[in-house]
């Protein structure tokens, strides 16, 4: 079950919508930390030694960044709702790859996903897979491009829309990502905009240098960015829109699209995570504990998070590490995607998140791939027809 009140989906640039559900708000277990953000600030205040100068080791794998993963439908009517319905996801066990029967867990290993959602509905804005090593005393943090084609049964295959077609909220949206990563995580948390934004100001906001203006309006997201260049104190909401920037009014904006966000982000991350540290590390993030039992969905226990500081607070600095998903952006039915490359994903894939003792292998994985005229073909050797996808240039038109 989800947490958020009411659903309603939202549009973020390219997605559409989906028929409003209604939701119980109910309190969950005590949470790791937030998507994206407050994930580095809750590890980062575990992290004792920290050296601020080297925050974290940062990994991207080769991509194509074209200004394409920044394309938004023109102003108008949203497009209709996708002609398929959810359908069932892969049993929560096994990928939807080539997959294996029985497969043997590497001791020591924990694995996780966060989730920021987008203001105004259920959409992933940003999305962190991380898998705790406790046998080599490693924490890995890898980051997917909300555009990340997914084979999904509606139509727009993006990783932002797999939240909002999810019944039960988190517990259904690792199910359904289990092909792309070839094996489902252990946990998952989830939280808000707002909610972020509540949870930095509780540890008393970010100093940080933007290094350049931000400004950004789009009404039919309720989306507005203005953040000012320079040192300071940035506010919870400052730190969101900061976040969120990816291009600005006049166009400008990051020259690599939603990648360039990433790497932001991993700045902004690992200052959070050097102030809280000098503030008193564990200290700061046990005072936020109250508030982020009220605004996250999770499905962590209390002593299922006491485990993980504890390993958290056995690491070093140099046994963390950032990476972002190598891929690169491709256009299928007028949609911008941001496709993996099978064989890198597959490598950082057994560096970084796997937790099974035997290596994945591509034929493993549901990694799909644009296929001209016949739409997309999966690594494990299925075909998804163009027809499939959404048209956006039907709606463009």
């Amino acid at each position: 079950m989800k947490l958020f009140g009411t659903k309603r989906a939202q549009r973020p640039p390219d997605t559409p919508g989906k028929k409003p559900r209604r939701r119980a708000l109910f309190l969950v277990p005590l949470a790791l930390a937030a998507a994206a953000l407050i994930s580095a600030a809750v590890l980062g205040a575990l992290l004792r030694r920290l050296d601020p100068a080297v925050p974290f080791q940062a990994e991207v794998g080769p991509a194509v960044n074209t200004p394409s993963l920044l394309a938004t439908p023109p102003p108008g009517d949203p497009p209709p709702e996708p002609r398929e319905e959810a359908g069932e996801p892969p049993d929560a066990g096994q990928a939807r790859g080539g997959g294996r029967e029985k497969a043997v867990r590497a001791e020591g290993m924990e694995t996780f996903a966060l989730m920021v959602l987008a203001r105004g509905g259920n959409n992933i804005d940003s999305f962190f897979l991380g898998r705790l090593n406790r046998t080599e005393g490693r924490l890995d943090l890898v980051s997917l491009p909300r555009d990340t084609l997914v084979n999904v049964p509606w139509e727009v295959k993006k990783l932002t829309t797999v939240y909002a077609f999810s019944e039960s909220g988190g517990a259904e949206t690792l199910d359904r990502l289990a092909g792309l990563t070839g094996f489902r995580a252990d946990h998952y948390l989830v939280l808000t905009e707002d909610a972020l934004a509540q949870v930095l100001d509780a540890l008393g906001g970010v100093a940080f240098n933007v290094p350049v203006d931000m400004d950004y309006d789009d009404p039919d997201q309720d989306l507005h960015i203005h953040v000012r260049s320079g040192c300071r104190v940035l506010t919870g909401a400052e730190c969101v829109q900061y976040l969120r920037f990816r291009t600005g009014n006049d166009g400008g904006g990051y020259p690599d699209g939603d990648l360039g966000r990433l790497s932001a982000q991993h700045r902004l991350l690992a200052a959070l995570a050097s102030q809280l540290l000098d503030r008193g590390g564990t200290a700061e993030l046990e005072r936020v504990i109250p508030l982020l039992l009220r605004l996250a969905e999770t499905d962590l226990s209390p002593e299922a998070l006491d485990a993980f500081a504890v390993s958290f607070g056995e690491l070093t600095a140099e046994q963390v590490f950032f990476h972002t998903a190598p891929g690169s952006v491709v256009s299928i039915r007028g949609g911008s995607y941001y496709q993996l490359e099978p064989k890198d994903w597959a490598k950082m894939l057994n560096e970084a998140l796997n937790p099974l003792a035997a290596p994945l292998r591509e034929s493993d994985l549901d990694v799909l791939r644009e296929f001209g005229e016949d739409g997309a073909i999966s690594t494990s050797g299925r075909t998804v027809p163009l027809t499939d996808f959404f048209d956006y240039y039907s709606y463009a038109g």
